[in-house]
């Protein structure tokens, strides 16, 4: 593995999002983003995510001028339309202006159709926490992922966040519906190495922990079983009556995913403004959680969150490992 530090890979990143003619302000705050979520662990839907990137926007397939624009507003509740815009640039606006609303009304939702591919989604939970917010966040996705008990993919596995803040520990959940999120399985192809536990069906409809076949077998597995894919449905349901956007079944219809429909729930905590009482009783609750003994000896209990915190610290010191296969790919996009 090649190691890399954070400043080189953000400024390549940079340069890279230049080269494909997006603005300065737009080409840092994608090559920002992705630079975060890698260093926090996340290259799954950090730096693995730049070739296909890459690729939509010479594709034609992303607006890199588009510029979100309010269609409705009803109480807290506005409705945008993201224009086929750039994702990361779209939630950003949208994380923003859920919290500029929360700050006057307590809470704050934006829900927005047209949009894109966000990458990580735990990023716009930290970026609510950073400011002290609390979020709740989704997207909808072309059907990737079979219902409980069918025979072909008809929900996605829609990414959903639940951000808390804290002085010193926020919890940020990022959870995808499928048992294991689409990225790491494609990781886990690629080394050979089995999932810990069954991720999906191979060609034969048996349960697998080898990624390879799930892949094969193009059927992940729901979260939960029944439960992670109940729960895609409604969060698929949520997002196209709020946004006015288009559904998972939509989406199948397009080819390639894009305009994707998603939702951005910021609250204000405390909403008594007792900043004292919400950071106490967020300790308090975090360490009873921690006070349960593990199963296995020398295992750790952790909350959501908490492992982004400690890599975060290490790689921004020591620097992150990158595959020297993809670090040649972006430098070469980046040349050519």
């Amino acid at each position: 593995m090649q190691i890399i530090s954070y400043d080189l890979m953000k400024e390549t990143l940079q340069d890279l999002f230049l080269a494909c003619s997006l603005s300065g302000e737009r080409a840092g705050i994608c090559a920002g983003t992705i630079t975060d979520s890698t260093f926090d662990g996340i290259f799954s839907h950090g730096i693995n995510m730049v070739p296909g990137f890459v690729g939509r926007i010479r594709r034609g397939l992303i607006d890199i001028e588009a510029i979100p624009e309010k269609k409705d507003v009803s109480g807290v509740i506005e409705q945008w339309d993201g224009r086929g815009g750039i994702g990361i640039v779209n939630a950003r606006i949208a994380t923003d202006r859920a919290m500029e609303i929360a700050g006057r009304q307590g809470m704050g939702c934006v829900a927005m159709s047209r949009t894109n591919h966000w990458f990580r989604a735990g990023s716009y939970g930290w970026q609510a926490v950073n400011a002290g917010f609390a979020l709740v966040c989704w997207t909808n996705t072309a059907p990737n992922m079979p219902a409980w008990g069918a025979a072909r993919r008809s929900v996605g596995n829609n990414p959903l966040v639940i951000a808390v803040p804290h002085s010193e520990t926020p919890v940020v959940l990022d959870i995808a519906m499928s048992q294991f999120a689409l990225g790491k399985i494609k990781i886990h192809a690629r080394s050979g190495e089995l999932l810990p536990v069954p991720g999906g069906y191979a060609e034969d409809g048996t349960l697998t922990q080898d990624a390879a076949a799930i892949g094969s077998g193009d059927r992940v597995l729901p979260m939960g079983y029944w439960k992670g894919s109940g729960l895609a449905l409604v969060l698929d349901l949520l997002a196209v009556l709020l946004s006015g956007g288009l559904s998972t079944a939509q989406l199948a219809d397009l080819g390639e995913e894009r305009d994707v429909s998603q939702v951005f729930i910021a609250l204000r905590v405390p909403q008594s403004g007792d900043a004292a009482f919400a950071d106490r009783a967020v300790r308090d609750i975090l360490d009873d959680f921690h006070r349960a003994p593990p199963l296995k000896k020398g295992d750790r209990i952790f909350h959501p969150g908490q492992g982004v915190l400690e890599r975060r610290e290490r790689y921004r010191r020591e620097g992150v490992p990158v595959a020297p296969a993809l670090w040649k790919e972006i430098l070469d996009l980046k040349s050519g």
